[in-house]
């Protein structure tokens, strides 16, 4: 991203602090009642300094809650694309497979967060039902964009291969694997983001482990204690959160997809 452009987004996020600002402290002049629930930026930011530093109730501090999160997604979401990504491969490969994995089509339009009681009956309280709401939410994207990638590959580069001599294996890893990269990667993206969501709904919804840690839990703690100010931190953590994990993820993209630039 060039430096104009941070300097738009920079400019963007201050003037829509200083709007909220300016209509909290508006409202509450007018006395309504309601904005006096409502912080204002500078007193989520003194949220944020005592979550960082001083920790919540139990005295886990922010950083603490996010690591937690981040390592569940990341160990989630790996199975997700270990699983997926061979599975889109092979479905992609052999098109009559396809209805025998029928099922899969009809669980992807279960929503991830319906299975958390089912989760929690089967594995129990802790990492394994947090692996499985990630694992659902990143599964699907990753294969239906590896499916559509396979299968988005030329028929005149996978002819021109075995003109060539090319064998099954050679044309799969040198000429339809590069070709459906740029896809499978959107999927991996995709579904890492629906991964992190799912994890904060398990979290927010019951999936506890034994310390009550992670950010989605860290919203129900100020919830309990009526904190509002901490709620938001929680919340603006998960977005910015969500936002650098993407970023990072876009240049890793860019970095091993250099050719796909210069098409």
């Amino acid at each position: 991203m060039k430096g104009k452009e941070r300097v738009i987004q920079a400019l963007s996020i201050l003037s829509a602090l200083t709007l909220w600002e300016i209509l909290i402290d508006f409202f509450r002049e007018l006395g309504v009642t309601r904005a006096h629930f409502i912080p204002s930026p500078v007193e989520v930011g003194q949220a944020f300094l005592k979550l960082a530093f001083e920790g919540d109730s139990f005295g886990t501090s922010l950083a603490v809650h996010t690591v937690y999160s981040v390592e569940r997604v990341l160990a989630g979401f790996a199975l997700s694309v270990a699983v997926g990504v061979p599975l889109g491969i092979f479905i992609g490969r052999v098109r009559t497979l396809e209805y025998f994995f029928t099922p899969i089509e009809v669980i992807r339009h279960i929503p991830p967060i319906a299975w958390i009681p089912f989760a929690i009956i089967l594995l129990g309280i802790g990492l394994p039902s947090y692996m499985f709401i990630i694992f659902l939410g990143g599964f699907f994207p990753v294969v239906l964009n590896t499916v559509n990638g396979i299968r988005g590959v030329s028929d005149v580069h996978i002819d021109v291969a075995k003109i060539f001599g090319g064998r099954e294996k050679e044309i799969l890893i040198k000429v339809m694997l590069p070709s459906a990269l740029p896809q499978i990667f959107t999927g991996v993206r995709v579904g890492l983001g629906v991964s992190w969501m799912c994890l904060i709904a398990a979290e927010f919804m019951g999936v506890k482990g034994i310390v009550p840690v992670g950010l989605g839990q860290l919203i129900i703690l100020m919830d309990d204690i009526g904190y509002l100010a901490g709620m938001i931190v929680g919340m603006a953590t998960i977005g910015f959160v969500g936002f650098l994990i993407n970023e990072a993820f876009l240049l890793l993209e860019n970095r091993l997809l250099k050719w796909k630039r210069k098409l």
